[in-house]
C-alpha cells in the first residue's frame, strides 16, 4: 500500500441530539424565521415557505407520521419528484427518528420489488395515480399492506379506497390538529437519536448488479456536512436548486442536509426540463450539476453566443473569450501569470461574459461544480473561456457523498480535486483507492457479506475505483477496477480512457469500448441526431434519415477522424480498431443509463452483442 496520507485525521461524528438536524432546523425556526427556506412553483406563481412556516410543516407532518404508528428505525419509502412536499417528508422522518429512502421513479418493476421488499417500509409516499399503480403492483406492498400517501390524488380515489390510502393534504391537516398532544413524544423521539442511528438509506443504481442499500447515519451526515462547511465552497448565502433525483446522495445533501446547517434558500424543480428556467429565476449560488446537464447547457450558450456574434458584438465577445482562455492555460501549465494577463481576465469577467451569465441565472454561481462522472476537458475549457469555472468532485454513496472537491480557483483538468477536510485518502498496491472518514457508511441494509468486503482489515474503504495521487494531494480517477477489460494478452485496459476522447467530438454523442478476452478493442458510438443532420447538412448532404446517414460513407469518414485522432492519444492495445455507429443514444428510460447517467455498461454491451460481433468478425 503507497501511505500518501493527504489530508488530515477525520472529524468525529455529532456526539448527540443537540448537534443534530433536528436542533439545527428549530433553530433556523428561531434565529431565522422570516428568511426564505424552500420554494416551488403552482399555479404559475412562486410559493415559498420561510423556516418557521417549513419548521411548522414538518413537525405536523412528524406528528401525522406518529399517529400512524412511525416507530423508531422504521422506514419511510419516498416516491416523488423535486418538490416541497418530498422535502418535508425526509425531514418529518428524521424527526421521529425513522429512516426515509427514495426510490428512483425510473426503476423498473423487479427493481422497485427488490428495493421495497429490502427496506420494508411502514409508510410509503408516492407523487400520484401513476406511481400509485406502481407500487399496489408490488407482491411485498400487497402482502403487508404499509400505510400509503399520495401526494397529487387525482383521478387516484378508487385505486386509493383498495389500499386504505391516504391524501398527503389530510394527512398534514390532521398532523396539525395532533401536533400539540404529540409533542412530549416528538421531542423525546428527537432527543433519542444517536450518532449511530441510520438517518437514510441511499440505494447504489446498480450498473453493476442488483442496488445494495446504503445505510448513512446521523453522525456521518453531520461529518459529511460539516467537512463541506470547512472546505470553504460554502461560506456564503447558500441558494441552490433542487433538480437531480432525490435518491442520489449528492441532491440529498444539497437538498435536504446542507440547505438545514446552512440555513439555505431550496427552489425545487421537479421537471428538469425547466431547470434553466428555474435556475433564471432563483440565481444559485451553489450549483452542481453532471456532465450530461453541463453538455447540454453548453449547446445553449454555443446558441447565445452566436446571437452576440450576430449582434456585431463577435470581437468583443472573443476578445474577452481570449483573455479568459489564456490565464486558464496559464493556471493548468501552473506558471506565473503576469499581471497583466490577471487584469485582463478581470475585465473580461466584468464585462459582456458578466451580462450573459446573468441571462443564464449563473452570474451568483461561486462554485459551479460536476460530479457523478468525469466532466470532458473541452467542456471543462469552454465554461472556463466565459468566466465560469467547473469544479470537480468524487465520491461514491459509500462515503456519504463528495469526498474529494476542487477548490476554489484551483483547478486542474483531468484531477477531480483534493480531499475534504477530515477525509484520508491512500492508494492500495494494485492502485485502488482508499478512503478513510468519519462521514463513511456504516455498511450495507441487510447484507453482512458485503460490508465486510468493503473495509479492509485496517478501517479503509474500498472505493473499486482505480486512481493515483499526485506530489501536491491531487487526486486522479483512472478507471472503475471492475470495468477494466483485459484483453487476450493479459493487457489491463481503462475504457473509460477511450471513450472520454471519443465521446462528444463531432456529431458523436455517447460511446463504449469493449475488448474483454479479444486482441483488440472495438467501440459502438451512438450520435446526437441533431448535430449529425446539421454536420450532414454542411456537407452538402440532403438525407435527413438518422438511420441512413449513420451508414453514408462520408458520415462515416467523419467518425473515423475522430476515432484516429483518439486513438493517437492511446497506446496500442487502447486503440480502437472498428467502431459502428448507432442512431438512438442510451437513455435512462431504457435502463442503458442510471439516474444519474451513468453507463450500464453490461446492459449496452448485452443488447448490442450482435453488432459488437460483427466488429470482430468483420475484416481490419
Amino acid at each position: 500500500m503507497n501511505n500518501i496520507d493527504v489530508c488530515i485525521s477525520p472529524m468525529q461524528p455529532a456526539s448527540n441530539a443537540r448537534d443534530g438536524f433536528c436542533a439545527i432546523f428549530e433553530e433556523n425556526a428561531s434565529r431565522r424565521a422570516k428568511d426564505a427556506a424552500v420554494s416551488w412553483i403552482e399555479g404559475g406563481e412562486i410559493h415559498t415557505l420561510n423556516w418557521q412556516g417549513y419548521f411548522g410543516r414538518v413537525r405536523a407532518m412528524a406528528a401525522a407520521f406518529l399517529t400512524l404508528g412511525l416507530q423508531a428505525a422504521d422506514t419511510v419509502a419516498i416516491a416523488a419528484s423535486n418538490r416541497v412536499e418530498h422535502l418535508v417528508a425526509d425531514l418529518a422522518s428524521i424527526h421521529c427518528r425513522a429512516v426515509t429512502v427514495t426510490a428512483y421513479a425510473t426503476l423498473a418493476h423487479q427493481q422497485l420489488e427488490h428495493l421495497i421488499a429490502d427496506c420494508r417500509p411502514r409508510i410509503v409516499i408516492v407523487e400520484n395515480v401513476s406511481v400509485l399503480q406502481k407500487f399496489v403492483a408490488l407482491d411485498w406492498v400487497r402482502e403487508h399492506r404499509p400505510r400509503i400517501v399520495v401526494i397529487d390524488e387525482a383521478g387516484a380515489a378508487e385505486l386509493m379506497a383498495s389500499v386504505s390510502g391516504m391524501s398527503w393534504g389530510d394527512l398534514l391537516s390532521s398532523g396539525g390538529r395532533v401536533l400539540e398532544e404529540m409533542r412530549e413524544t416528538l421531542a423525546a423521539r428527537i432527543n433519542s437519536i444517536e450518532p449511530g442511528d441510520a438517518a437514510t438509506y441511499i440505494y447504489t443504481s446498480g450498473t453493476t448488479g442488483v442496488s445494495k442499500g446504503v445505510v448513512l447515519t446521523h453522525g456521518g451526515l453531520r461529518a459529511e456536512v460539516e467537512s463541506m462547511i470547512r472546505w470553504g465552497g460554502l461560506d456564503y448565502g447558500f441558494k441552490s436548486v433542487s433538480y437531480l433525483p432525490l435518491a442520489h446522495v449528492v441532491e440529498r445533501l444539497w437538498s435536504v442536509y446542507l440547505a438545514v446547517r446552512t440555513s439555505g434558500h431550496v427552489m425545487c424543480c421537479p421537471d428538469p426540463n425547466r431547470l434553466m428556467e428555474i435556475v433564471r429565476l432563483h440565481r444559485p449560488t451553489f450549483f452542481m450539476a453532471v456532465p450530461r446537464v453541463w453538455e447540454k447547457l453548453r449547446t445553449a450558450f454555443e446558441a447565445a453566443l452566436e446571437k452576440l456574434h450576430a449582434q456585431g458584438r463577435g470581437p468583443e465577445v472573443e476578445a474577452a473569450r481570449e483573455a479568459l482562455r489564456l490565464e486558464f492555460e496559464m493556471q493548468q501549465e501552473e506558471a506565473a501569470i503576469p499581471a497583466l494577463v490577471q487584469m485582463n481576465a478581470c475585465r473580461a469577467r466584468e464585462g459582456i461574459l458578466r451580462d450573459l451569465r446573468t441571462d443564464f441565472g449563473l452570474d451568483k454561481a461561486v462554485m459551479p461544480s460536476c460530479s457523478a462522472a468525469p466532466l470532458r476537458p473541452d467542456v471543462t475549457q469552454f465554461f472556463a473561456s466565459l468566466g465560469i469555472y467547473i469544479h470537480q468532485g468524487y465520491g461514491l454513496t459509500e462515503t456519504g457523498g463528495p469526498a474529494v472537491v476542487d477548490r476554489l480557483g484551483k483547478i486542474r483538468i483531468g484531477s477531480v480535486g483534493l480531499p475534504l477536510p477530515g477525509v484520508e485518502m491512500t492508494v492500495a498496491a494494485d492502485g485502488e483507492l482508499l478512503i478513510r472518514s468519519a462521514a463513511n457508511t456504516t455498511g450495507y441494509r441487510n447484507l453482512p457479506a458485503a460490508t465486510s468486503e468493503l473495509y479492509t482489515a485496517e478501517g479503509w474503504l474500498r472505493t473499486g475505483d482505480i486512481g493515483r495521487i499526485d506530489e501536491a494531494g491531487r487526486v486522479y480517477i483512472t478507471d472503475r477496477k471492475k470495468e477494466l477489460i483485459v484483453n487476450s494478452a493479459g493487457k489491463n485496459i481503462a475504457p473509460t480512457a477511450i471513450e472520454s476522447r471519443i465521446a462528444g467530438r463531432q456529431f458523436i454523442s455517447q460511446a463504449i469500448a469493449h475488448g474483454e478476452g479479444k486482441a483488440f478493442v472495438v467501440a459502438l458510438l451512438t450520435v446526437d441526431a441533431d448535430k449529425l443532420r446539421a454536420f450532414a447538412s454542411a456537407q452538402g448532404i440532403t438525407e435527413s434519415q438518422v438511420e441512413r446517414l449513420i451508414v453514408d460513407p462520408r458520415i462515416v469518414a467523419a467518425a473515423q477522424l475522430v476515432v484516429d485522432e483518439a486513438n493517437a492519444s492511446l497506446s496500442r492495445p487502447e486503440q480502437v480498431k472498428q467502431f459502428a455507429l448507432l442512431a438512438r443514444e442510451w437513455r435512462v428510460e431504457d435502463g442503458e443509463l442510471t439516474p444519474t447517467f451513468k453507463l450500464k455498461r453490461r446492459v449496452v454491451l448485452e443488447r448490442h452483442r450482435f453488432e459488437i460481433e460483427s466488429l470482430y468478425s468483420a475484416p481490419k
